[in-house]
């Protein structure tokens, strides 16, 4: 197979700074104070463990530091390039997060000048010795650090106190966890965990330093640092003194020194790396293999191997190829694979920074993607990470991290996306070992979540829908805003419940459990006709969340009434809600559609503001790239089963919802953030929060551009929606044990093959089938 895309050049910019490895380390500062300082100064992640000023290098001549102006930047997936100038010296640093959870700096020096040059490069780290506190309820305090085997290593303790947490939550200090839907252990629980940190280049050392200070500003300058004074002999003085002064709290500053000899016009490299993990001698190994190879080369070939490993795809409409590209780059950005702790299978995180945890609201997203994977082992680990924390009563968390562990709760679309990991690649013993879980997930909302008996399922508050500060809530209690519990029969949370009693009625086929089988399916028809019968408005004309005390519909029309367009549930009598409401540019057919509640809503705002207030998310008329996954999956299915004519919305939503997710529509430099003005496209950008794995793109790709509709069937679907397209190749697609290429030309027609061979053709882009 030819491949004429290389993602990581395609993807290539000079404006992006992320890095990360497809484990568990990452740097992707939100804002980065000192992004031009080789190293990284910034922050850094360990899945949800944050390090702050890991190390930098300074650069130093005749005991003097040496300022670097920087000349450019180039960043691909697999490392960032920076290229410097002084006089007489021209240096590039190549940037990286490398397999093993180890942060790497390539310095290339050449002296460009015509005399000897003698430098000496030190290896800084500066750490808090002092407990402070993150967004999400973690106390870092860097206990000890010390010196072996050539290395420096340190030390940093994470704590999570549910005492402290629940005093905050009284007192309305944290809204950020404030309603917790698991059951609170009658004991405060207080758990701790030590995060290794080991730093060392690939060239001897010469000398060190760990020294304490009282608290200064943190600045990567030569100046702030203690080495300066000790400096004067032109060594550091090989000492540690860390448990020293009066009190222990201040700055740990961690020095090592290496030399670098050049002559004129000659260049050398040293490399300087820093490894982090939870087990001191596996981080101090994996930097000592690291350090021992091509670093670089080793970052490049992993992620072309991961690129290898997905569905190729190509395509004449370069906005619709590079995000194909760009979402796979961002889910391996935000992979966790640990197998530790709380982490024991591979996932993805939501995003970055505060999102560097495995969080339910998107999970099922994830497991969407990546299953078209060749190995579906990060999908079944979306599931598989969140259920092994399930509680007894059947609930599963919304967050799940190191350290603190699982906590929250969000609704999640769970039973659609376990269908299409199955039905891609047929895994029975997984369906074997999942079905049980979501048994219990279910039983626990039928018990729990429709005590009236309805069928139809509760919302409680507003965190979990993961949509807050919406008038939706208002309906039910017009203090809902005030993260108070209520209870909404919310019409997301009966549609994914639909779809997951659908899914347990299939499972249970498929285990060969008839009766089980039969009695989940009277339950999804019951769901079904429930939601037709008192959801949906005749007069308004679209599905509206329900009063459970009263039975009275919403006044608040909100883009999950769309949701149930998805699925069966919806019927040709219901089509007056998209012809009427979706498609209404007064309402939510916008410039960058969909608005996550209608323009006419009271408390709509294009801007991100409640009640005046800008907001971190609020769901009051924002554009939610998670809102527009869902609304074209509810137009492809429209199109597919009730009125063919809606192809043609579909198409435009898809292609507009992608061009939003670019700079101005710059092609060079892609994007994906929380929300977006739905008038104007402009993003979140205040948040800092890129690479939002929040929504499903690839997957939306794969089954409406280049058209494979996987199914329980044994024949191959291709229904390409009509995307005015010159030419498109899907290629390596693992779909039932075969490998499946569509291809698309618009002088040629539209062409399937099946493990090399053409299997079906036609000249139009029209339903072809292939029996597998």
């Amino acid at each position: 197979m030819t491949r004429t895309v290389d993602p990581l050049n395609l993807l290539a910019r000079d404006d992006k700074w992320y890095l990360g490895n497809g484990q568990g380390a990452i740097y992707a500062p939100k804002f980065p104070v000192f992004p031009d300082t080789p190293g990284f100064w910034d922050e850094c992640y360990y899945a949800n463990i944050k390090i702050e000023r890991l190390f930098t290098v300074l650069m130093l001549e005749n005991r003097r530091p040496i300022s670097l102006s920087l000349v450019s930047t180039r960043w691909r997936p697999d490392c960032m390039t920076k290229r410097f100038c002084a006089p007489g010296l021209e240096v590039t640093e190549e940037r990286a997060v490398v397999e093993g959870n180890v942060f790497i700096s390539r310095l290339t020096v050449e002296n460009t000048g015509s005399t000897q040059r003698d430098f000496d490069l030190i290896q800084w780290s500066m750490q808090l010795r002092q407990p402070a506190e993150d967004m999400r309820g973690l106390t870092y305090n860097v206990d000890s650090a010390y010196e072996s085997d050539g290395f420096c290593t340190y030390e940093q303790t994470c704590t999570f106190s549910e005492s402290a947490q629940r005093a905050k939550r009284s007192a309305g200090q944290s809204t950020a966890d404030l309603i917790e839907q698991n059951a609170q252990p009658e004991e405060p629980k207080e758990v701790s965990d030590i995060l290794y940190a080991v730093l060392g280049a690939d060239v001897p050392r010469v000398s060190y330093s760990i020294n304490l200070s009282e608290l200064t500003a943190a600045n990567p300058l030569w100046e702030i640092s203690t080495f300066p004074e000790k400096f004067e002999s032109g060594m550091l003085p090989n000492e540690t003194k860390v448990d020293v002064g009066w009190n222990p709290v201040g700055y740990i500053h961690i020095g090592q020194q290496y030399k670098l000899e050049l002559a004129p016009g000659e260049k050398r490299s040293i490399t300087f790396g820093a490894a982090v993990g939870l087990d001191r001698d596996e981080a101090q190994n994996m930097l000592s293999t690291v350090l021992s190879c091509d670093q670089i080369s080793q970052s490049e070939k992993s992620w072309c191997d991961y690129f290898s490993s997905l569905p190729y795809f190509e395509c004449s409409d370069p906005y619709l190829e590079k995000y194909y590209w760009y979402r796979w780059y961002g889910l391996r950005l935000c992979t966790m694979d640990i197998g530790q702790d709380a982490l024991m299978y591979p996932c993805v995180a939501e995003g970055i920074d505060m999102f560097r945890h495995h969080v339910s609201y998107s999970a099922h997203v994830h497991m969407l993607e990546c299953s078209w994977m060749h190995d579906p082992s990060l999908a079944e680990g979306s599931f598989l990470n969140i259920f092994h924390h399930q509680a007894n009563n059947g609930l599963v968390p919304g967050h799940v991290g190191l350290v603190r562990g699982p906590w929250s709760f969000y609704h999640g679309n769970w039973g659609y996306a376990l269908l299409q990991l199955f039905n891609i690649h047929k895994n029975l013993a997984f369906i074997e070992r999942v079905y049980p879980a979501l048994v219990r997930y279910a039983e626990y909302f039928i018990c729990e979540r429709d005590t009236e008996g309805s069928n139809l399922y509760d919302v409680i508050d507003q965190n979990e829908t993961g949509q807050e500060y919406a008038s939706r809530y208002l309906f039910v209690d017009k203090s809902a805003d005030q993260w108070r519990r209520f209870q909404l029969k919310g019409v997301d949370a009966t549609v994914y419940m639909y779809l997951i009693l659908r899914a347990l009625g299939e499972m249970a086929d498929i285990l060969g459990r008839k009766e089980e089988a039969r009695m989940w399916s009277e339950r999804a028809d019951a769901t079904r006709d429930a939601v037709r019968k008192y959801m949906w408005d005749p007069e308004k004309a679209i599905f509206l969340d329900v009063h459970p005390k009263t039975g009275e519909r919403s006044y608040s029309e909100v883009a999950v009434s769309f949701y149930p367009f998805m699925t069966d549930i919806a019927a040709e009598e219901h089509l007056q809600a998209i012809y009427n409401h979706l498609l209404n540019p007064d309402e939510y057919w916008t410039k960058f559609p969909v608005p996550s509640s209608s323009q006419t809503d009271v408390c709509f705002s294009a801007e991100p503001e409640w009640k005046g207030k800008r907001m971190i998310c609020p769901w009051n008329g924002r554009t939610w790239p998670m809102v527009n996954s869902h609304i074209v999956e509810a137009l492809a299915r429209v199109a597919e089963h009730l009125d063919p004519a809606m192809a043609g919305p579909a198409v435009d939503l898809l292609n507009r919802f992608v061009r939003m997710m670019y700079w101005d529509g710059d092609l060079a430099r892609p994007n994906c953030y929380e929300h977006y003005n739905p008038l104007t496209g402009m993003p979140c950008a205040y948040r800092g929060i890129d690479d939002y794995q929040h929504s499903w793109v690839s997957d939306l790709i794969i089954k409406y551009v280049a058209g494979i509709r996987p199914d329980s069937s044994d024949t191959l679907h291709v229904k390409p929606l009509p995307f005015d397209l010159d030419s498109f190749v899907l290629d390596d697609v693992h779909y039932k044990g075969r490998v499946v290429k569509v291809a698309w030309d618009k002088k040629k027609g539209l062409s399937v093959y099946v493990d090399g061979e053409l299997a079906a053709s036609s000249t139009g882009l029209e339903h072809l089938e292939v029996q597998l």
